[in-house]
């Protein structure tokens, strides 16, 4: 019997010999319907010994790493549960098992990482120096939610300045020329992001930007409310962008204790459109985040670069859209104002 050559296999089925040589290893990385394809070919042509058994098929493993270095913005919260669902879905599809692992950045150490494939470092709360150990491990990783320049590696993140930006020229459009900002007092690359579509948003409007409309806020659920020193009305601005759906919710809580009213009052965005946007009252306006996604997408990076090896580095930006909801109002006659 000839010798079946991947190459021609590749060039019958329209794909690449990489793909094929991947099946006939019993590789991960390969939908479903790709191997099913090869197989049938590979059966046809009377090759049927080729196909790999259950028993022989190579597994392969990776480690999502959490990093915790405040601990008050990784949490238990819907915007990481569906994050992990994103990456759990894609790993069960890809064929890769899929471990959890809890890096405090003090006294834990990386060298309990190496016994992997590849790592999602889930970075939200990392700065640069941080990634020093990861990246002496050698072996492949993707950076999740942030973004560190000059340092070469995969990352896929929230195209942040962007969501703020809309969030922010979506006031504007409605009337509002005193908007003012409700910030994280723990800094991470993301709000710092946000933090400048908003003051960008303000320039192309128009607008001078005033510290004094800024507010810092624990971004936790508990802490988000009472850590708002709510300032008298006649100091209020008209409306308020928020890092993000905790700290919001938690303004919202606090304006209506001190009885002023959302949005007749004051109007506010958030970030992250969270299921609790829509049970508060009044439902918040936000920036919708495709959660899942940035999973799945980081675990394609990551398996790509595991079976496909490059010097190449990649940044994925994810993008975001605006939600209109109740909390806020139009103030007054629109006038045209400059495109941004």
């Amino acid at each position: 019997m000839q010798k079946l050559k991947v190459k021609d296999l590749a060039e019958k089925l329209g794909l690449s010999s990489a793909t094929v040589s991947l099946v006939l290893n019993g590789r991960p990385g390969i939908s479903q319907e790709t191997r099913q394809r090869v197989f049938d070919l590979v059966r046809e042509l009377g090759h049927e010994n080729l196909i790999p058994t259950r028993s022989s098929a190579r597994t392969g493993s990776l480690r999502l790493v959490l990093y915790k270095k405040s601990g008050r913005i990784v949490t238990d919260t819907p915007f990481f549960s569906q994050l992990f669902d994103g990456i759990t879905a894609r790993c069960q599809k890809t064929g890769y098992a899929l471990s959890i692992h809890l890096f405090n950045g003090e006294a834990a150490t990386t060298s309990a990482l190496s016994d992997c494939d590849g790592l999602i470092l889930l970075a939200t709360e990392l700065e640069k120096a941080d990634l020093r150990p990861f990246e002496s491990l050698r072996i492949p990783f993707v950076v999740l939610d942030s973004y560190f320049e000059n340092y070469r590696h995969d990352c896929v993140v929230i195209n942040n300045m962007q969501g703020a930006y809309d969030a922010t020229r979506h006031l504007v459009k409605k009337g509002h020329r005193r908007i003012g900002y409700l910030k994280s007092n723990v800094p991470i690359n993301n709000f710092h992001e946000r933090f400048d579509g908003y003051r960008k948003a303000l320039a192309v409007s128009g607008l001078d930007f005033d510290a004094s409309l800024v507010h810092l806020l624990d971004p936790t659920t508990e802490g988000a409310g009472p850590s708002f020193a709510v300032p008298p009305a006649d100091r209020l601005p008209t409306a308020f962008v928020a890092d993000n759906d905790i700290i919001a919710i938690g303004a919202l809580q606090a304006l209506a204790a001190a009885g002023i009213r959302v949005p007749e009052d004051v109007s506010i965005v958030g970030f992250d459109n969270m299921p609790m946007c829509t049970i508060v009252q009044p439902a918040l306006t936000t920036v919708q985040v495709p959660k899942h996604q940035l999973g799945m997408y980081a675990v394609d990076r990551l398996v790509q670069r595991i079976e496909e090896p490059t010097d190449d580095f990649v940044k994925i930006e994810v993008g975001t859209q605006l939600v209109e909801r109740a909390s806020v109002r139009e103030i007054r006659e629109v006038r045209a104002h400059p495109k941004g």
